[in-house]
């Protein structure tokens, strides 16, 4: 595995976590995204995912999981604990106050996903009356400041085009800018998270460079590869047709620690681990069906649609 990583020219990151930008945030949400991104606006919308429910609106943005929700708590002291307690940031919170940005508190928090992977979760919450609403960025990867930036401001002045968004019931939706037919049969497990009962699962995000789409792919394998729910009993390259292009992608097969009853008659799952160039974009995507030692070689409906063997 290391070695087929180390191909994809994958670089780690490591470092401590730095703060030098609220300043800017608070300049975009006065002038709006188009005169913050320029040029590189009309590419950065195309590779968002909005889901909208009453609960919320999520998002799925170049490796980050974000949100968007209004709390009935006050934008006081007594407020903002009962949110930091929702959150479960009261012991493990690092504050990051800014004079330039008297309106908004912002926490960032760190949890470990496995050995190497670390999530980052940064949270905005910003006064709306009696209520205050929190902007939440989550992500495995890397952090990129300044696209953290533009997404909180497009997220809580609420810029994002209709074209970004797709239903919650699924009929087809945009996959890596190609229209993908489903029709019924599957759901939304979260943004850009679509499971297909008995007919396989896909996640994936889009991104503007290959290097953040491959430690997407790696950080997942990592993660998955370290749960005590299952065991990973195989892992090689194959070769795959992706999206219409020839690729080598990693292939795992990892047994569930469940009996088969409780996954639908298997226990043995078969993911695939896809980084690569589509449409003028970065893809990574994760794609996994449950499957027999007889049929592990054959893929399910719903990797059909993107992929073949």
């Amino acid at each position: 595995m290391n070695a087929f990583f180390a191909a994809m020219k994958f670089k780690r990151y490591s470092g401590r976590i730095q703060w030098n930008c609220m300043a800017v945030l608070c300049l975009l949400c006065h002038l709006g995204f188009a005169q913050y991104a320029g040029a590189d606006s009309t590419q950065m919308l195309n590779l968002v995912m909005g889901i909208q429910q009453e609960s919320g609106t999520f998002y799925n943005a170049e490796g980050y999981t974000v949100f968007l929700v209004q709390h009935h708590d006050p934008f006081d002291e007594k407020g903002i604990r009962k949110i930091k307690k929702k959150y479960k940031l009261d012991e493990i919170i690092e504050e990051l106050p800014d004079p330039s940005l008297p309106h908004c508190r912002v926490f960032s928090t760190t949890r470990k996903r496995s050995t190497n992977v670390v999530e980052t979760g940064v949270y905005y919450l910003f006064p709306d009356g009696n209520a205050t609403r929190v902007v939440g960025m989550q992500t495995t990867l890397q952090r990129d400041r300044s696209y953290e930036i533009w997404c909180v401001g497009m997220t809580i002045k609420q810029l994002f085009p209709s074209s970004v968004y797709t239903p919650m019931q699924i009929d087809s939706f945009n996959f890596a800018g190609r229209q993908l037919v489903l029709g019924g049969m599957c759901n939304w497990r979260s943004t850009r998270n679509v499971q297909c009962a008995d007919y396989g699962q896909m996640n994936w995000s889009e991104f503007r460079s290959e290097e953040r789409a491959l430690e997407m792919v790696r950080n997942q394998y990592e993660v998955t590869s370290e749960r005590t729910l299952g065991k990973v009993l195989s892992a090689d390259s194959v070769d795959v047709t992706f999206e219409g292009q020839p690729l080598k992608v990693l292939r795992v097969l990892y047994k569930v620690k469940l009996p088969a009853a409780v996954t639908g008659g298997s226990n043995l799952l078969v993911i695939y681990y896809v980084a690569a160039e589509v449409r003028q974009r970065f893809i990574g995507c994760v794609l996994s069906q449950y499957t027999d030692l007889n049929h592990q070689n054959e893929l399910a409906p719903l990797l059909k649609e993107v992929m073949q063997r």
